[in-house]
């Protein structure tokens, strides 16, 4: 599972329904009163049309008093709304008003000249309509409009400090609403559709972002592809109104998939076929989710490359592989980024910056999905990808691929010194993921590793088992060179893979013992005829 920064942020940073207002007439002295507008917002949104229609009444009232210089009135505003609006007009009890239109990169700005001055204590109605029209583009445009999902900035417009301006969208039935910023409640009407709104008194910085899904209509592409010495079926589910992103998808994944494999080593590990299906609120706050039980990856509309060979790399590796979820997360995104590399395509990393720092934790402590808050999950991801690199800086590509033949295979983390053959097998019962990576890490690479389990992995409660699990492994070397041609019990190596440090220091002073008579044995049983085991 992936999780991407929303760009909420970033365009709220850009959007604003600010209104701007400048006294019109003989105004020689402000008294500070102003022209205060209440505004009622509506985005009603038209898949159909690939538009939503904004709606916003309007009441203006002065509250600027006259001065004995001569009366103070209005007669118009000025106001923004988002980039890209059309088919802009204002009325007014069904009298068109006056408009001039600036468009700008951020905003539209709308000059309404109004059909009557509004003096002291009047107000003056009327209804600004505009329409905000998908033109197509990018995948990850911040505006889309279609019958499977849409996505689009809302503002609220009005006065700020007033009561009384409200926004509203207006959804068709069957799609499921996902908001950041606003807030916006949710109720459903009685025709199906849904209605998110909120009351607000501060216009200027209100805004949300609403994206909405309707369960898809998927256009179904399979693909056989060669990944390694075995043939994989591939099937892209794309939504049937965003025909691009299935063609973009099966692109990535007739190169991915192969490069991702060549990378890791391990075979195709998918026993029917691989499903890639185009997604959007489904995934909550996660860019893509793989889900091994029905074979399926969920990656959103608007994601790019390395999300994709990230969940695509959750093929082989997820709780099959290593049971702790910052294993998968860790080498999933290592190998995404660097599969990416190898076929050209653009790719990002996770940044491990301060701010993520002030949130870290045990790796060993991050919680399942939807337990921990989302800085917690900034900096696990984070964290998992800056440790996965610092790993391969100690090793490479050739010995991680022992290391995941190794777990795949279930070969015990421990082999004998002088054995030929096939490796032995069997994990021990009860060993964590964390607990074996380690192991078959340091005893296939032949690099250390603790260092970087006590800084980034274990808790506290943990910490003492790297120091009784140092001092075990360096006896268990002793009594190694000690044994010299002759193999230690098979007991001690599993007992020493299930981190069960008592027992190994106890059978490694037995053994210990047998080799101080190991002359006598060898003596003996050649006078008998006989080969030590």
């Amino acid at each position: 599972m992936t999780r991407r920064a929303s760009r909420v942020a970033v365009l709220a940073l850009a959007l604003g329904g600010v209104i701007l207002v400048a006294p019109i007439g003989a105004a020689p002295a402000r008294a500070g009163g102003g022209l205060v507008t209440v505004m009622d917002a509506t985005y009603l949104v038209q898949p159909e049309l690939s538009r939503v229609h904004v709606t916003v009444d309007a009441v203006s009232t002065s509250m600027e008093a006259d001065t004995p210089e001569g009366p103070v009135y209005y007669a118009g505003l000025s106001m923004s709304i988002p980039p890209g609006s059309t088919n802009i007009a204002v009325e007014s009890n069904g009298t068109p008003q006056e408009i001039t239109v600036s468009s700008g990169t951020d905003a539209v700005r709308v000059d309404i000249g109004f059909s009557q001055a509004i003096f002291y204590g009047k107000s003056f109605p009327y209804q600004l309509t505009f329409d905000m029209v998908d033109s197509g583009g990018a995948a990850n445009r911040d505006f889309r409009i279609g019958h499977s999902v849409v996505a689009f900035p809302g503002w609220a417009f009005g006065s700020s400090e007033v009561d009384g301006n409200s926004v509203a969208v207006l959804l068709p039935p069957t799609f499921t609403p996902s908001v950041y910023g606003g807030p916006l409640s949710q109720t459903a009407l009685d025709d199906g559709s849904i209605q998110l709104s909120a009351d607000n008194t501060d216009s200027a910085s209100w805004f949300a972002y609403v994206t909405a899904e309707a369960p898809g209509i998927f256009t179904p592409t399979s693909l056989t592809l060669t990944v390694g010495s075995d043939e994989a079926s591939v099937i892209i589910r794309a939504w049937d109104d965003d025909p691009d992103w299935g063609v973009r998808t099966g692109d990535l994944m007739t190169v991915g998939l192969p490069a991702l494999h060549d990378l890791i080593g391990l075979p195709w590990p998918v026993v029917g076929d691989l499903k890639v299906e185009e997604s959007a609120n489904r995934l909550g706050d996660y860019a893509g989710i793989y889900n091994p039980l029905t074979e399926k990856i969920n990656v959103r509309y608007d994601a790019d490359a390395t999300v994709a060979l990230h969940e695509a790399a959750h093929v082989w590796f997820n709780d099959a592989l290593f049971r702790d979820r910052w294993i998968g997360e860790a080498w999933a995104e290592f190998y995404a980024v660097h599969a990416a590399e190898a076929i050209e395509v653009p790719s990002h990393t996770f940044t491990l910056d301060d701010t993520l720092l002030a949130s870290k934790i045990p790796l060993n402590d991050w919680g399942v999905i939807g337990a921990e808050d989302q800085d917690v999950e900034a900096y696990a991801y984070a964290a998992t990808s800056h440790l996965a690199e610092l790993i391969f800086a100690r090793t490479d590509m050739s010995e991680l691929q022992t290391v995941w033949h190794a777990a795949d295979a279930g070969e015990m983390a421990y082999q004998p010194i002088h054995a030929t053959g096939a490796p032995r097998t069997g994990v021990a019962f009860g060993q964590e993921g964390w607990q074996r990576l380690l192991d078959l890490l340091e005893e296939r690479t032949g690099a250390a590793y603790e260092d970087l389990w006590s800084e980034w992995v274990v808790n506290d409660a943990q910490q003492p088992e790297l120091t009784d699990r140092a001092a075990t492994r360096d006896h268990y070397q002793q009594v190694v060179a000690e044994a010299g041609d002759w193999e230690l019990p098979e007991a001690i190596r599993y007992d020493l893979s299930s981190w069960n440090f008592a027992a190994v220091n106890e059978e490694l002073d037995a053994a210990e013992e047998v080799l101080g008579v190991a002359d006598e044995i060898t003596v003996l049983a050649g006078q008998l005829d006989l080969t030590p085991p």
